[in-house]
């Protein structure tokens, strides 16, 4: 479905973002009430061969996070056991719009929760996260159009927009493994493409060459 309607543009992003990611919901036709609802950004990948959510209500997968190329974890910085709360999903019974199942909270609901609404699965060994996976003058030019996310990852922080989107100065972070923010607090790492990785990827690495360093 392209989304061709979209709102006047107020000067927040997010809203474009929540518009355009609650379109799914034209697509979800024909559905039995106990289908699963799975939303993913497109740099992640759920891993789905356990099932163990099909017995619950809705779920988060959390994922390793990679910047750059596929070898370069982020392996320390983030919150929930170093892991990233990507794709999540929930039974069609119990959707609402897409945007509400990406706003769920990281954890599981505890059984004795009197609003209790949905048995949650929180799966740790839950896929993959791989950002910005582009040559330097495409990460330029997202980050010059990112302003709302890096706000949001900097907080209050001073930083230096320029500085963010210039292309040696990315090149140096990437060379340094310094994360696309700079923050000082995220550490990256080369590691070894192995069978942990997607089959498509630890299958095809001559392929991919490019996005492997």
């Amino acid at each position: 479905y392209f989304v061709e309607d979209f709102p006047k543009h107020d000067g927040n992003n997010w809203s474009y973002e929540f518009y355009q990611r609650n379109q799914i919901s034209k697509g979800l036709k024909d559905l039995n009430k106990d289908d699963y609802i799975l939303v993913s950004d497109v740099d992640e990948i759920p891993k789905l061969d356990k099932q163990l959510f099909v017995k619950h209500d809705s779920l988060i997968f959390m994922q390793k996070m990679y910047y750059y190329k596929f070898n370069i974890h982020y392996h320390k910085g983030l919150k929930w056991k170093n892991k990233w709360p990507g794709t999540k999903g929930c039974k069609y019974k119990f959707f609402k719009s897409a945007q509400e199942i990406r706003s769920y909270r990281n954890k599981d609901i505890p059984w004795w929760r009197f609003d209790r609404k949905m048995k949650r699965h929180v799966e740790w060994d839950g896929g993959w996260h791989f950002a910005y996976l582009m040559n330097n003058e495409d990460i330029s030019n997202k980050l010059r159009r990112f302003d709302h996310e890096i706000n949001h990852l900097l907080g209050n922080e001073d930083y230096n927009k320029i500085n963010l989107i210039n292309e040696n100065e990315i090149k140096l972070r990437i060379k340094n493994l310094r994360d696309p923010y700079n923050r000082k607090d995220v550490k990256l790492k080369k590691v070894d493409i192995d069978k942990t990785y997607p089959k498509f990827i630890y299958e095809n690495i001559d392929q991919l060459s490019e996005f492997i360093d």
